[in-house]
Parts: structure tokens; C-alpha cells; sequence
């Protein structure tokens, strides 16, 4: 009877260890500092891209330029990132078990690969539609329409949903390989085979990412091109705001100089001619004043007409250049959030986590899902018109507006203190 209860006793406290083994507690400063920030990034991808959905739906403008459909498709992949991928991993990072069970993991998964894709490939197709504004010219607008991009993009949703609900559906069926406890875990089944995690990089990442650096280099260059094209006309310009400092048109006055003719008259002949010379001397000059004024004209004309095809070709010039800086922003940012991720994966294909601790596999996902809480910002601060949807969504206007009412109301107070006390003053004297 005692060997039995020894034997029990020994059972749980071997059951005991083997819990706090598996599942350590989490101490306090990890459960008020990793929870919160977790929160904290889910609130700010949750709103930042719902402002986006919202600024799409509510400004005429934006709707009106069909590249913004891109920017609306990548906010809604972003939005559920935040909503629903980043919120479950919380959970779960919090509990330290999976606790949901397979088909539910498979889901989460399936649309966690789906979303996180399709994010990337908007980008890349936000790339290639900037491509097309700068090479096509006026073809653009004909060529690039909102039917256009819907179709490529209900393509592109349809293709990338099938390929990762056969890998999370389907993997384990037809290879045989049943590698993840779901009661414990929650990872794709192919994250364990070495050959299928490098080719599913290749075409999660790396050929996406150099057609990406394609279409960009190819965007600035075009960009250097214009805008060497733009400083190599100017000498033109300026040559034919000149040109009629050197010559002039048919009807254009012409000097006459008069030269008397030498005869046996001689001064005598010369004195009936005097008026006529003065009438004509005035003449001439009321005709070279009166060229002159035309070629003033003619001048601040051309240089009017210079400045405003300068001015014109600069803002188009600054706008490209601008949005080619937004292109170059977003890569960096989904090249520091994606190769971490891609790294870690194929270490964990390879050695598992031999090589790869639970919280470094943690962390690279989480950044992976951190490039949609940066997107809306990148946007804000680059595009004008959301810029000016998101100060309204924030209230900085009406706060702006407050502010300036009582700093006028403060300078009229001030103004009517010092009118009354010059009144005062004047009255006194």
C-alpha cells in the first residue's frame, strides 16, 4: 500500500515537472511588457488601415485615381493581418500552447499565407502600375483602368488561395508526413521538409522581391533620363527668348538712313531738307521705340511661357520623384520585415529548433506581420489626399482651428487692452 502511494506521488510530481517543463510560467515583467506591446501594434495596424479603407471610401479623389485601388487591395490584406493573425498569435504566445485545435489552426494558417502574400504582391504590382504612368505616357490612362486592375487582383486572390489551402489541407494527406502535435503547436506541415521551404521562398520571396528591384531601378532611371531631358532644353529656351534681339520678321521696321547727295549746290541744297530730316528722325525713332517695346513683349512673353512649363515640368518631375521615394520606403521596409522570416524558416526546415529557439521563431514572424502597421504611415506621410483624410479621422483639424481661434482670440484681447489703456492715457492727459 505505501509502494503504491509512493509510486502515485512520484507520478504527479514526475506529471508536475513535466507541466512546468513544458509550459513555464511567464513572470510579471514579461506579462506587463510583451502583452502590451503586442497590443499596442494590433491597435495601430487595426486603425491605421482602416483609416485607409475609410479615406478610399469617403474622398471622391482618391477613388478617382485607379492606382489607389492598389493602396485600398493592400490595406484590406493589412487590416487582417492586425485583426485577426496578429490577435490569434497573441493569444497564443500568451497561453504557450495551441489550444484551438487542428482545423482552426489550418484556417488561421491558410489565410495568414494568403494575406501576407498577396500583400507582397500588391506591392509589386503597385511598382509595375508606376512603371507603366512613366513609360506609357498619355497610352496610360486608355491602358490601365479599374476593370483592369480588379481582374488582375481577383486573379491574383484566387491563385494564391489555392496554392495555400492545397498546402494546408492537402500536404499531409498526400505525403504522408504528420509532423505537428495540434495540440500543442501550430505551424504548416511543409515548414519541416527543406526542399519544399527553399522552393516556397523562392516564390514567396526572392522572385517577387527581384522583380520588385527591376521595376524600380527602371523607375528611377526613367526618372533621371526626364529630368536630364528637362535641364538639356532650357538652352533652347533660352535662345529663343533672344532670337528677336537678333532678327526680325517681315513686318518688322526697318532703320532708314538718309544720305544727302552731293551736288554743285552743296550747303544750299542741303538747307530745303532740314524739316524732312527732323520729321524723319522722329519717325525712325517712334519706329525703334515702338520695336523695342515689341520685342519687351515678346521677351517677358517667352520667359512668362518658360517659366510656366518650368514650374510644370518640376512638379511633374518632384511627383514622380516622390513616388519612387514611397516605392524605395515600402521595399526597405518589406525587405527588413520578410528576410529575417525567410532566414529563420529555412534554419527551422533544416535543424528545427536545435537551431531555431521558440521566441527567435516568435519574433521573426511577428516583424514579418509588422510590415502591415507600417504601410498606413508610409501612405500618411507621402500622399496628400489620405494625409488630409487622416487629420480629419484624428481631429487635428478642428484642434488646429481651436488653437488658432484662441490665439486670435487672445491677440484681439490684447489689442483691446492696449487701445483702451492708450484711451485711458489720452484721457488722463
Amino acid at each position: 500500500m505505501e509502494n503504491t502511494y509512493q509510486n502515485t506521488t512520484s507520478c504527479c510530481e514526475d506529471q508536475d515537472l513535466y507541466d512546468i517543463s513544458e509550459h513555464p510560467m511567464h513572470s510579471i515583467a514579461w506579462l506587463a511588457t510583451v502583452p502590451l506591446t503586442l497590443s499596442i501594434i494590433i491597435a495601430v495596424t487595426i486603425v491605421g488601415n482602416a483609416m485607409v479603407i475609410a479615406a478610399y471610401f469617403r474622398d471622391k479623389r482618391i477613388r478617382n485615381n485607379v492606382a489607389n485601388l492598389l493602396i485600398l487591395n493592400l490595406a484590406i490584406t493589412d487590416f487582417v493581418v492586425g485583426a485577426f493573425i496578429i490577435s490569434i498569435d497573441t493569444a497564443w504566445i500568451i497561453k504557450d500552447v495551441w489550444t484551438y485545435g487542428e482545423v482552426f489552426c489550418k484556417i488561421w494558417l491558410d489565410v495568414d499565407f494568403v494575406v501576407t502574400m498577396m500583400s507582397l504582391l500588391t506591392m509589386v504590382l503597385i511598382s509595375w502600375d508606376r512603371y507603366c504612368l512613366l513609360t506609357m505616357g498619355m497610352r496610360y490612362k486608355t491602358f490601365q483602368t479599374k476593370k483592369r486592375i480588379c481582374v488582375i487582383l481577383t486573379i491574383s486572390w484566387t491563385v494564391v488561395t489555392l496554392i495555400y489551402t492545397f498546402l494546408a489541407f492537402g500536404w499531409s494527406p498526400i505525403t504522408g508526413e504528420y509532423n505537428v502535435d495540434y495540440s500543442q503547436n501550430c505551424e504548416m506541415e511543409f515548414t519541416y521538409n527543406v526542399a519544399a521551404t527553399l522552393v516556397i521562398n523562392i516564390f514567396e520571396f526572392f522572385i517577387p522581391f527581384t522583380i520588385l528591384i527591376i521595376l524600380n531601378i527602371a523607375v528611377y532611371s526613367n526618372i533621371k533620363r526626364r529630368s536630364n531631358g528637362t535641364v538639356g532644353q532650357s538652352p533652347s529656351i533660352h535662345a529663343s527668348a533672344r532670337s528677336p534681339k537678333r532678327s526680325f520678321g517681315p513686318g518688322s521696321p526697318k532703320r532708314v538712313n538718309y544720305h544727302p547727295p552731293d551736288g554743285p549746290s552743296g550747303p544750299v541744297a542741303v538747307s530745303p531738307r532740314r524739316g524732312g530730316d527732323a520729321v524723319e528722325a522722329n519717325a525712325t525713332s517712334e519706329s525703334t521705340d515702338n520695336r523695342a517695346d515689341g520685342e519687351n513683349s515678346l521677351t517677358r512673353q517667352l520667359s512668362n511661357e518658360r517659366d510656366s512649363t518650368s514650374k510644370k515640368e518640376g512638379r511633374t518631375f518632384a511627383r514622380h520623384r516622390k513616388a519612387a521615394f514611397v516605392l524605395a520606403i515600402l521595399i526597405g521596409c518589406f525587405l527588413l520585415c520578410w528576410l529575417p522570416y525567410q532566414v529563420t524558416s529555412v534554419m527551422y526546415a533544416v535543424c528545427d529548433t536545435d537551431c531555431v529557439s521558440t521566441r527567435l521563431w516568435e519574433v521573426t514572424n511577428l516583424l514579418l506581420w509588422c510590415n502591415s502597421t507600417i504601410n498606413p504611415f508610409i501612405y500618411a506621410a507621402t500622399n496628400v489626399h489620405f494625409r488630409r483624410n487622416f487629420r480629419k479621422f484624428l481631429l487635428l483639424d478642428r484642434w488646429a482651428c481651436d488653437f488658432k481661434n484662441c490665439k486670435l482670440k487672445c491677440q484681439n484681447a490684447n489689442q483691446i487692452q492696449v487701445a483702451t489703456g492708450s484711451l485711458n492715457d489720452s484721457t488722463v492727459t
